[in-house]
């Protein structure tokens, strides 16, 4: 009883100093209305017996239940203000709880976004020596699919185009080489540019894009023809699409390797790739890449024999090519890919020949090459700056058409004599 008196005088104290003016108001005239009964009643004691034998009995009755009722409703009331206090007591330090576990896991993410972000930890991350078995890569001379990872840690370069119109005019060529497109860049680009959209809208439904194949430690025959569309346009040619879950998978799994090196998620599309379902369908599989480091990155890198980088012109571009290489070759062994080659996109062709600004570039990009690389390996073919290079309608590439295809013709050829094709 003493709580529950302790907890209505508290709640009252409460009202006085943080409660609402009409309240406060209504508690001061009730004090001061309990101050006046309270008088009047001592004043009036020693009639208050003579007073109340004259009262009939019902009245007596009236009154004796009126202060019962009074006295009933103050201690239940005051109950029930403890009752709420209490709740809310036990609620806050519920709370409380929470909060602090929630600040504790909000620390520990950012110590390991801190260290994920880090520049030179992820790259020696990516470079660490194997602490489990590797499964097997199967020698190109065993299989009859080529592995190219089509990279440039440069954004904006065309490596999109001209992977879909690479793939288009091989799948389209008087002898027709049967093709698997992989995009490994979350923002799906490729997806939409080969693919029709109703048929994309299939895959969302069902979730089938790449991040199954990073998820999966163990191969599926059965994950495969599901993940793969058929290329708009081009019969002999299929594409794995692309989306947001990507990212989200490729975190996780640098997330978990950073913790513990023995779940090494780098070797899982030569897992997937690398099986007679694949290497004996295909004449090509191509990777197409973002233009920065990802878990699907390495694991397109450390699947292919070749990296093909295509760039622009332009002084950014040509300074991100030696980057990409120097990357590449940060590897080692654990990389058995070589670059096929540096191709000049978005060229300045004009009567056959290159502007002169662009020549100059293309020049100080064959000399960039063959100082990062030691091998000049720069393209003789370049691909135009042409209306005739782009999209005709989503889902379409230019290499569909007689027209678009004449554009990347030369580079096609050259790159399918370097592949041995």
């Amino acid at each position: 009883m003493k709580e529950i008196f302790f907890a209505a005088f508290t709640w009252i104290v409460d009202r006085l100093r943080t409660g609402p003016w009409w309240q406060r108001v209504l508690l001061i005239l009730a004090a001061v209305l309990l101050i006046v009964v309270f008088v009047a009643v001592v004043s009036q004691v020693n009639h208050l017996g003579e007073w109340f034998d004259k009262i009939p009995d019902v009245g007596k009755g009236v009154v004796v239940l009126g202060l019962f009722a009074f006295a009933l409703a103050s201690t239940l009331w005051a109950l029930f203000r403890w009752m709420k206090d209490k709740q809310l007591t036990d609620e806050n330090e519920h709370l409380k709880l929470k909060l602090t576990a929630a600040e504790a896991e909000v620390k520990q993410h950012d110590e390991l976004m801190e260290r994920l972000m880090n520049v030179e930890s992820r790259e020696r991350l990516w470079q660490k020596e194997c602490k489990v078995p590797r499964p097997q890569f199967i020698p190109a001379g065993q299989r009859r699919a080529r592995f190219v990872t089509v990279l440039n840690l440069k954004g904006g370069v065309g490596k999109t185009t001209l992977t879909a119109n690479l793939a288009a005019g091989l799948g389209l060529a008087t002898k027709p080489l049967k093709v698997l497109l992989v995009d490994v860049d979350f923002q799906g680009t490729l997806g939409t540019a080969t693919v029709d959209p109703a048929l994309r809208q299939i895959q969302e439904a069902n979730d089938h894009f790449v991040h199954r194949l990073l998820r999966a430690e163990q191969a599926d025959d059965s994950q495969l023809p599901k993940l793969r569309m058929g290329m708009s346009g081009v019969s002999s040619a299929q594409v794995i699409l692309s989306a947001d879950s990507l990212d989200r998978a490729e975190f996780e799994l640098q997330a978990v390797y950073f913790l513990d090196e023995a779940r090494d998620p780098r070797f899982r599309f030569v897992t997937h790739f690398h099986r007679d379902a694949v290497v004996n369908e295909y004449d090509l599989v191509i990777f197409d890449c973002p233009p920065r480091v990802t878990t699907s990155v390495v694991n397109a890198l450390l699947c292919s024999d070749a990296i093909l980088i295509p760039t622009r012109l332009d002084g950014g571009s040509i300074n991100a090519v030696p980057r990409t290489i120097n990357w590449v070759q940060s590897f080692g062994p654990l990389c058995p890919a070589s670059v096929v080659g540096v191709v000049a996109t978005h060229v300045a062709v004009r009567q056959g020949k290159l502007s002169k600004a662009d020549q100059l570039s293309y020049d100080t990009l064959r000399a960039e090459v063959q100082s990062s690389y030691g091998v000049d390996v720069l393209f003789k073919e370049v691909v135009r700056s042409t209306s005739d290079a782009l999209n005709p309608k989503p889902g379409v590439v230019a290499s569909t058409t007689a027209v678009g295809r004449q554009v990347f013709a030369k580079f096609v050829a050259e790159f399918r004599k370097r592949m041995s094709l």
